[in-house]
């Protein structure tokens, strides 16, 4: 970690005279904002196991507490392979799954200091409780809880756990996807400079019809700390600042479609208000299929049922 080093010593120099800043330099978010998005995640698959695939591409200018860009901007390119194994397990009358990825992640950022490249694996991410309930026909509600471990190099991922229990809620019917995702994540501190990143909200949004094979709608999500930060290091000045709480909202739009196994979606999400934290245009692309099913031999498509996911379609 020598390089991420000598880039926060850098860093310290400039929020020891201007601490207003906002979230801690060098991090990320653990979960990213609109990940989720498009996935009805109220539900679950039938059992079996699935894959997803999602680049993003996101350019940002990180804006102050009043709203202002700071001259800081970055442009980064994440990707995220997900495996999601649905057990068939009944708990507490629940149907019961996991989930798993790694990101990959580059950024290219620019600050008054010169550019900085990082390149590399971020957090590992395992979520092995996740239940999904059934409120009505296609109406579900599901509950999980998760963490990120600090496995990751060069910077590219954050040195501290993070814990992240979560609450979604999805409307499957005639077509529509209507789902909430909302996840809390706990942050301990970070390793590297005795910082603590208060725990945060985020909430991912769809809004989704299905028509002749296509689907399309607004999507969008929301960021909002819900605690303060926490310093006991010197990594940015004597004085030991803190910077201010992020609040973020986006809004886009989503269109997808299947082609054979596999299900497509593409949308766009744009920051129409952010304070102490990242502002831009992002484009996802999200790529999803059964690689195997219970009891269904492969390549063969799974009989309608109502659970709303990928793979198993109202």
């Amino acid at each position: 970690m020598p390089k991420r080093s000598l880039w926060l010593s850098g860093i310290a120099l400039i929020f020891a005279a201007a601490p207003a800043f906002g979230a801690e330099p060098s991090i990320s978010d653990a979960h990213q904002p609109g990940v989720t998005i498009g996935m009805p995640t109220g539900g679950t698959p039938p059992a079996g196991l699935f894959a997803r695939l999602t680049p993003s591409f996101y350019s940002i200018d990180m804006q102050d507490a009043f709203g202002k860009a700071n001259g800081t901007t970055a442009d980064t390119f994440s990707l995220t392979p997900s495996l999601l194994w649905s057990t068939g397990w009944e708990i507490l009358g629940a149907q019961h799954y996991a989930i798993a990825n790694l990101p990959f992640v580059n950024v290219h950022a620019r600050t008054s200091l010169g550019v900085q490249n990082s390149a590399g694996l971020s957090n590992f991410y395992l979520s092995p409780v996740n239940l999904s309930w059934t409120l009505a026909p296609g109406i579900f509600v599901s509950a999980g809880v998760g963490f990120y471990a600090p496995w990751g190099n060069g910077g590219a991922g954050n040195d501290f756990w993070t814990y992240e229990p979560s609450l979604a809620f999805s409307y499957l019917r005639d077509g529509w996807n209507l789902t909430a995702s909302a996840y809390y994540d706990i942050n301990t501190k970070n390793g590297l400079t005795h910082y603590t990143t208060g725990d945060r909200l985020y909430l991912d949004v769809t809004a989704t019809k299905t028509c002749d094979g296509f689907e399309i709608g607004p999507v969008g999500y929301l960021v909002e700390q819900a605690m303060s930060d926490e310093n006991t290091g010197f990594a940015y000045g004597p004085f030991k600042p803190t910077f201010g709480k992020v609040q973020r909202i986006a809004l886009g739009g989503l269109i997808g479609t299947r082609l054979g196994p596999v299900e497509v979606k593409a949308y766009v999400t744009a920051e129409i208000y952010a304070r102490n934290g990242a502002s831009g245009a992002r484009g996802w692309l999200s790529l999803s299929l059964p690689l195997w099913l219970d009891g269904i031999p492969p390549g063969a498509q799974p009989a309608p049922c109502n659970r709303g996911f990928d793979g198993c379609r109202p």
